[in-house]
């Protein structure tokens, strides 16, 4: 029993062992090298965005700006790298990322505006905001540099991949050997408790909400390598495919779980599953089907082991 719960304790991985190799099996196609590096490149733009969501999430908070963040950061980096260059645009991006979190966080907290309403009305706000700053053109993405490092690799390995991992490793020390990584997990699992220890939860919060922000940003910005442009359609789809990354990586809805090595697990999940539907030609709308499936069983099973937590 020992050894079948600690095995339990890698079963996402596992079934990505497993899934590979049925993959392998049905579609030798998948064992290509050009599969293998087209799997981990895109893993990083969503994979930075499902990290920011599963910080907000671990103290509570569901950030559903990220896809207009994404956006607007994608946006400013395409205009401002094409007069100042990317490493301008770099910045900007994120900074207009970061500011806009800000903004959020103090709302829904030391103005005790309701969390839901304040990023609902900024999710609409700012993907409108981005596409005013176009016009309802589309910016191109032209920087060399940028396209350069995008688009680097180390064998089958992309560069990008590498940042990830190295993101993953940051977030997760941050969370589990810091002082505030532990009083992000005390406020998301009782804020009252976490109050009553002296804990700011005010503080804690718009913290993670700014991080969040910014770890989306910085994935929309990079969405643009492969897009070669941003427009106001970008990462209007972020929501839906990243919760389940986060929720799948052992994240929850009501605060207090979740790290940033479950959400890679839960990350390469999905881009298993996308792969796979791609390989076998499943048609765009089918796949929009699928996706919403997933999403609806990943909320099901947060709200039943929420219950079963509460019974316990």
């Amino acid at each position: 029993m020992k050894v079948i719960r600690e095995l339990l304790k890698y079963k996402i991985w596992m079934f990505c062992i497993l899934f590979s190799v049925y993959m392998y099996i049905f579609s030798p196609a998948f064992g290509t090298w050009n599969n293998f590096y087209g799997i981990l490149q895109s893993m990083f733009p969503y994979g930075m965005v499902a990290l920011g969501l599963m910080f907000g999430l671990v103290t509570g908070i569901n950030n559903l700006t990220i896809g207009s963040l994404a956006c607007l950061s994608a946006v400013v980096f395409g205009l401002v790298s094409q007069s100042y260059g990317c490493i301008a645009g770099f910045l900007a991006g994120v900074a207009a990322a970061a500011v806009i979190g800000a903004a959020s966080g103090v709302m829904s907290t030391y103005l005790k505006m309701d969390g839901w309403l304040v990023t609902i009305a900024l999710m609409i706000g700012v993907r409108g905001f981005a596409c005013a700053l176009l016009a309802g053109s589309t910016v191109r993405i032209t920087d060399s540099f940028f396209l350069k490092v995008a688009s680097t690799k180390f064998g089958p390995v992309p560069l990008l991949f590498l940042v990830f991992l190295v993101t993953v490793v940051l977030v997760d020390f941050i969370l589990k050997y810091t002082h505030y990584g532990r009083s992000m997990y005390a406020v998301g699992g009782n804020a009252e408790v976490a109050a009553s220890c002296g804990i700011n939860i005010n503080k804690v919060r718009v913290i993670a909400v700014i991080v969040s922000s910014v770890l989306a940003g910085i994935g929309g910005i990079f969405v643009t390598a492969r897009l070669g442009s941003a427009n106001g359609d970008l990462g209007a789809d972020a929501i839906m495919a990243c919760l389940p990354m986060v929720i799948i990586g052992g994240a929850a809805f009501t605060g207090g779980k979740g790290d940033a090595k479950g959400t890679l697990s839960g990350c390469l999940v999905m881009n298993l599953i996308t792969t796979y539907m791609n390989l076998f030609e499943v048609y765009i709308d089918a796949q929009k089907v699928i996706q919403g499936a997933i999403l609806l069983m990943v909320i099901i099973a947060d709200k039943y082991f929420e219950n079963k937590e509460i019974k316990v």
